[in-house]
């Protein structure tokens, strides 16, 4: 059996795009921009042939699929050959940020919506990447012969009815009939000229996970909020996570005694942390802003495994943090009053405490907290760009209001993903268009999630997990 992780990219063009920036950012190194006031700024024109409308329509490349049980590696399986279809939203919205993306295996079809966060250089300057966070539901495919074991694969959530009572369990033999499972991470995609062709790959990490956080019972906020009753104990998957990851030279919860310590919150403080704000709408152009400038800390709280009913077995996989930041001037200087972004009650501070989510004490009740979940890294010596790349994926609740957009809600539920790259890797180091000469080892982006403007409550503009939803704000740090 042939397994090959470079990924192959049909319909591409006979160069990679320009080596330029995305054309989001206001001024760099500063990458501030407000005047000072609340009011919205002009909009930004992203520049010319920044590579987000270049991603090719298709890439082949392979994946694999894992299932956890709290803290461990319950099962997993090799999805073999995956297509990754992306196509434009129609019509054009939102800086041609925004894509339609399509993650085909024999088994399994993800089918959702990217928005691009970042993109950077290699430090050898041969290669460009983009990252997009992806939300996205899965559609599950019965082909028992190529893949006996599907049903062990599939969430079971998935054949979640909700009941008026507990009489039944709402579990129903396959095919059944209730919602598809929403995963959420991230795409990464980049081009290198090789002996003059243009080479194409994709890295992706795909989450569902468990119940008291996919599944939390407050359906305001939770457009999949499974009651936390015995009888839906199976439904509901409170020990359970599902993760796929794309090429599959992807080790699940690899050293985890080692990589699993969620380095990048045990030290205060990052180089660079950014967001950028879409308007909700119309969606149009004109609505793209700029980033602006912040200033964090992270505190790191401790390690669990989340859900769980009993202490870990096994070394925990979930950080959990308490997150503090503070608007900051063009000059950097932290404490300067500023406006933008608007924090909570004006304090210049917003934060998130840690042991996401709290308990399900009211249907209206916001969860709160932040996590970072460690899910394995990727290792390909012949592919020095996936190569001793770690993940993370992230979730949890930020207490802050758009600066460019008043009429969002102050409560923003993130999700994204963190990598840890090598910095023994000189060649694939990611380095800031801002700042080449400075390596960076650690790369987190997280977004907002508000109720997509197809949904028929949309005009609501409420935070929501667990449906189709969109992004407005794009959060950035770099260490």
């Amino acid at each position: 059996m042939l397994l090959f992780s470079c990924s192959i990219a049909l319909g591409q063009n006979t160069q990679c795009p320009p080596q330029v920036d995305d054309g989001m950012d206001s001024n760099p190194p500063h990458r501030f921009e407000c005047l000072g006031s609340a009011s919205p700024i002009a909009p930004v024109i992203p520049v010319a042939g920044n590579g987000i409308a270049d991603m090719p329509p298709v890439i082949i490349t392979t994946s694999t699929y894992a299932v956890f049980n709290e803290c461990s590696v319950q099962s997993s399986e090799a999805l073999g050959v995956t297509t990754v279809t992306t196509t434009e939203v129609s019509p054009a919205l939102l800086c041609a940020e925004e894509k339609n993306v399509t993650i085909a295996t024999t088994n399994v079809i993800f089918i959702g919506t990217a928005k691009l966060s970042r993109t950077w250089m290699n430090s050898s300057g041969t290669r460009q990447t983009w990252r997009f966070l992806y939300h996205s539901m899965s559609m599950w495919l019965t082909n028992p012969t190529s893949l006996p074991n599907i049903l062990a694969l599939v969430p079971p959530c998935r054949f979640y009815q909700p009941l008026t009572n507990c009489a039944n369990p709402g579990l129903n033999p396959y095919p059944a009939f209730g919602d598809p499972p929403f995963f959420k991470g991230h795409i990464d995609y980049s081009c290198s000229l090789v002996n003059g062709v243009p080479e194409w790959k994709v890295r992706v990490s795909l989450s569902h996970h468990n119940g008291c956080t996919s599944h939390i019972d407050q359906p305001f906020f939770n457009g999949q909020a499974i009651p936390d009753l015995t009888c839906n104990a199976t439904a509901r998957h409170n020990n359970q996570s599902f993760h796929f990851a794309a090429p599959d030279s992807f080790s699940w919860l690899n050293n985890i005694a080692v990589d699993a310590v969620p380095t990048h919150f045990s030290t205060a403080g990052v180089s660079n942390h950014e967001i950028r704000s879409t308007a909700f709408g119309p969606f149009s152009s004109a609505n793209c802003r700029p980033r602006w400038g912040f200033k964090e800390a992270f505190n790191y709280m401790g390690s669990n495994c989340l859900c769980a009913q009993f202490p870990a077995l096994t070394p925990a996989i979930y950080g959990h943090e308490r997150f503090t930041s503070m608007a900051a001037p063009a000059s950097g200087v932290i404490g300067v009053p500023s406006v933008c972004p608007i924090p909570v009650g004006g304090t210049g501070v917003t934060y998130s405490t840690q042991n996401y989510p709290v308990a399900e004490v009211a249907s209206s009740a916001a969860p709160f907290g932040f996590f970072s979940m460690y899910l394995g890294r990727w290792q390909d010596t012949t592919d020095k760009w996936i190569h001793n790349v770690r993940v993370f994926a992230t979730g949890g609740h930020f207490d802050m209001q758009d600066a460019y957009n008043l009429a969002d809600p102050t409560l923003q539920l993130v999700y994204g993903i963190t990598t840890n790259h090598d910095l023994q890797n000189a060649v694939e180091t990611p380095v800031d268009f801002s700042q080449p000469t400075v390596p960076l080892s650690i790369l987190q982006d997280y977004g907002n999630q508000i109720v997509h403007r197809s949904h028929p409550t949309a005009v609501t503009i409420i935070p929501k997990i667990g449906i189709q939803v969109m992004t407005t704000m794009i959060f950035t740090a770099s260490k």
